[in-house]
């Protein structure tokens, strides 16, 4: 049995002890009202007994007054001792907090039955002028009305508190029948929560068992990625090495072919030319490695300007046409919004373009043409390099602007990479508020780059940005 469980019936235990100990509470509450209402009605009775015997009294002395009939007096007689044992029936169950009533009653009865006896014994001796006397003073109709108001009080105390008794017993009904409703529930929900628990303890375990096979699954699949990130950072490395050696060895190669024909025009011209071409190999190898780590870092810095896309388009094909030429690679251009401004970083969006023409004519076999359009859609200027090279496989496609990734055939010399090209490009463009994408219907069926930056709308006195210099190769 599971903890939970356990703990579920000590809970159970409790509330049902609780809930015996409230209804015998309830019990003992219910019959204290039902006593208190029983002694109220009691002595509510036992005022309207006095009352009316004191009335009875009044009566047969004026039955007795006028006609001197003594059997007038019986109802009389019968009052003075019904009078004397209901105020000490009063005197014993009334509460002490009426008590000053009770004494004031009890005074003001025995003066009234003073009075009365008073006016008997003057009309038994024949004396009725003398009693009629007595009569007209008012002094027992006083008397009469202020008891009458004394048991008036004493009706309303206690009707109040039967009205209390009688809501505390109501309450106290209903608080029983509550308390019966209440350990009822409690039981069915006890069994009910029992089973549930039991239910979830099986689903518990159950679900356990589904996520240690899940973290089972998501430690191998973390061992695979870091795996993979650790043979990513070898290849990257025998790249970055093998990159970087190739050019060195040209330059070294080229250098000692100097040193020892120093005075061959040709040669120095050739020389010259190669060492060149290889040493902007190195460094936009470097310059690709400080950009992914500034991308990396958030440190790479724009310098925004408003900027002629069409211009800077039109001087990067420029820059890649012999490229292009000499690998027999037909180079393409629709430049249909060639005035569109965008505010950008002219060398970054060079780069960035340079880099998707570069590739493309890097993976077009000879035959085959690239593309490169530039179009407005709406608010956005769109710049589309297409090309009929070797694509890239759907595997891939996901993958390709991640850094260090090389999808297509590796390429050495000086037209190699490090693979970061297509991540920088994508840096870029975010900076500049825009999307690049790229699609492809798989190996060898050619592939699209597609760039969309804001449009923005000159001002007056606003020039775009000029070209100050070539493009990056």
């Amino acid at each position: 049995m599971s903890v939970s469980v356990r703990l579920l019936i000590a809970l159970v235990v409790l509330a049902l002890i609780a809930d015996v100990l409230l209804a015998y509470r309830n019990i003992n509450t219910l019959l204290v009202q039902e006593q208190n209402i029983s002694a109220s009605y009691v002595r509510l009775n036992t005022l309207e007994r006095t009352l009316t015997a004191i009335t009875d009294a009044e009566t047969g002395q004026r039955g007795f007054l006028i006609t001197g009939n003594e059997e007038y007096l019986a109802p009389y007689d019968n009052a003075r001792h019904t009078i004397d044992a209901s105020l000490r029936e009063l005197r014993q169950m009334w509460p002490d907090a009426a008590g000053g009533d009770i004494d004031a009653l009890d005074r003001l009865t025995e003066s009234k039955l003073g009075e009365l006896e008073h006016t008997v014994e003057l009309r038994r001796e024949g004396r009725l002028t003398a009693a009629e006397a007595v009569m007209r003073r008012g002094a027992g109709m006083t008397q009469m009305d202020t008891i009458r108001a004394i048991i008036q009080t004493l009706r309303s105390g206690e009707e109040a508190r039967l009205q209390a008794a009688t809501l505390n017993s109501a309450r106290s009904r209903r608080t029983a029948f509550t308390t019966a409703v209440f350990a009822t529930s409690i039981a069915l929900a006890a069994v009910f929560l029992c089973l549930w628990l039991l239910r979830r303890d099986l689903e518990q375990r159950s679900r356990v068992a589904e996520e240690r096979a899940e973290l089972l699954r998501r430690e191998q699949e973390a061992r695979s990625q870091a795996e993979t990130a650790n043979r990513m950072k070898d290849d990257f490395l025998a790249t970055l090495s093998h990159e970087l050696r190739n050019p060195l060895h040209a330059v070294v190669g080229w250098l000692q072919i100097l040193r020892q024909r120093p005075d061959d025009p040709a040669l120095r011209a050739r020389a010259m030319e190669t060492v060149e071409r290889n040493a902007r190999a190195l460094q936009r190898m470097i310059e690709d490695l400080l950009d992914a780590s500034r991308a990396s870092r958030g440190k790479l810095e724009l310098s925004l300007a408003p900027t002629a896309v069409g211009t800077l388009v039109t001087s990067v094909l420029e820059t890649v046409r012999p490229s292009a030429a000499s690998r027999g690679v037909e180079l393409i251009e629709h430049l249909a919004a060639a005035n569109v401004v965008v505010n950008g970083d002219y060398d970054r969006l060079a780069q960035v373009v340079i880099n998707l023409v570069s590739n493309a004519i890097k993976f077009t076999p000879e035959g085959g043409r690239v593309t490169v359009s530039l179009t407005r859609e709406g608010e956005a200027v769109v710049i589309v390099v297409t090309d009929t090279g070797r694509g890239i496989s759907r595997e891939a496609l996901p993958h390709i602007f991640e850094p260090f990734r090389q999808t297509g055939p590796h390429v050495t010399g000086a037209e190699g990479g490090l693979g970061l090209g297509l991540s920088i490009a994508k840096h870029i463009v975010e900076l500049h508020s825009g999307t690049i994408c790229a699609t492809s219907d798989g190996t060898d069926r050619g592939a699209s780059f597609v760039v969309r930056l804001p449009a923005i709308r000159l001002g007056v006195g606003s020039e775009p940005k000029a070209i100050t210099h070539d493009a990056r190769s």
